[in-house]
């Protein structure tokens, strides 16, 4: 998972990409994860250009996040539980 903004990546990039990596995922589900995680430096990379603060970046990551969090933990419960 490359990161797009580099040493100005975010800090909450960084504990997203360790958390998305530290959780068990068959490989094609793997790399939609990876997919996720790109859109999110993406959209990281572009609020960095527009002259946001990091901060702010961070905020705004962290909470898309979390819902996208959610929804990955249920399905996956739901994957294992069939």
């Amino acid at each position: 998972m490359s990161a797009v903004l580099g040493s100005k990546s975010p800090h909450a990039l960084d504990g997203i990409k360790r958390e998305l990596d530290e959780i068990a995922l068959a490989p094609a589900v793997r790399e939609r994860v990876r997919d996720h995680y790109e859109d999110l430096t993406k959209l990281a990379a572009t609020l960095h250009k527009l002259g946001i603060a990091e901060q702010e970046i961070d905020r705004h990551v962290l909470e898309i996040f979390g819902q996208y969090r959610v929804a990955l933990l249920r399905n996956i419960e739901r994957m294992t539980s069939v």
